[in-house]
């Protein structure tokens, strides 16, 4: 009698774009700590839309106490930092529908918050930043510059 072992398939794990918008590199955006990557590195949205929704499948690591931004585990152990708005440190919880809770799984295209449209007025800038182990992973950054709807693939992990 023998017995097989046979490897499952690794998941690949991407990174999508998270609101209707146009997809810009993080260099763009007027904001020194988002555009010379102190945080890290990445890409930003500039949102058309109040629903933002989860770039990629993971867990909820992080919600900053006004919900303006939110940190995501993902399967390789990266995380990620999608934080609404430039400033927006001081802009009022009301202003950010939550519809996630930390330690919460979510799936890639699950709605996470629902921005008061008051704050798309101006250009709101949506930076996302990976933030931790970003030097243990390969990546590649794709379709930066286009323009629409949540759900295009712009980060691919090796």
């Amino acid at each position: 009698m023998s017995i097989m072992f046979f490897k499952r398939k690794k998941e690949a794990i991407t990174i999508n774009s998270y609101i209707d918008g146009k997809i810009i590199n993080l260099g763009e955006i007027p904001d020194k700590v988002f555009s010379t990557k102190v945080m890290g590195d990445g890409f930003a949205m500039i949102a058309k839309d109040n629903i933002l929704k989860s770039p990629t499948k993971g867990v909820i690591s992080f919600i900053a106490q006004t919900n303006h931004a939110i940190g995501i585990k993902l399967q390789n152990d990266v995380q990620i930092l999608i934080h609404i708005g430039l400033d927006s440190a001081t802009t009022k919880k009301e202003n950010f529908k939550l519809e996630v809770k930390q330690g919460q799984e979510v799936n890639m295209g699950e709605k996470l918050v629902e921005i008061d449209n008051k704050l798309l007025e101006n250009t709101l800038y949506i930076p996302l930043v990976i933030v931790e182990n970003p030097n243990t992973v390969k990546y590649h950054l794709s379709n930066l510059n286009q323009e629409g709807n949540s759900g295009i693939k712009v980060i691919n992990f090796d």
